[in-house]
């Protein structure tokens, strides 16, 4: 829809950003998780597309929570309590796991 097309391109920009947060050196996941492609060498689950928005949104904030590792958390790091991570840069990461974007936007990369 034309009046999508603005829209679209600003979630694409979001995701953009997302993609490179995760892969960024401050954030590091890359040293453990795979993302949209095999690695043999990743020593962590793959999140890309797993969850809900909320329960990805949650684990990230917080691994060590006793709904999710608890006390058997030996290394994924708690991004949102401990201000590693601001909300908006969580939704971008988030966004960009589920895949949650206009796939006609990516595809024109």
């Amino acid at each position: 829809m034309p009046s999508q097309t603005q829209i679209d391109k600003s979630d694409a920009t979001a995701i953009e950003e997302g993609r490179k947060l995760i892969h960024s050196e401050a954030m590091r996941c890359g040293e453990c998780h795979q993302f949209q492609q095999k690695d043999e060498e990743a020593t962590a689950p793959d999140l890309t597309g797993y969850g809900s928005k909320e329960w990805l949104t949650s684990f990230i904030k917080n691994p060590a929570h006793e709904r999710f590792y608890g006390k058997r958390n030996d290394r994924m790091p708690v991004f949102g309590e401990e201000g590693r991570l601001e909300e908006h840069s969580l939704k971008l990461i988030v966004d960009w796991l589920r895949e949650d974007w206009p796939k006609s936007e990516i595809a024109r990369r």
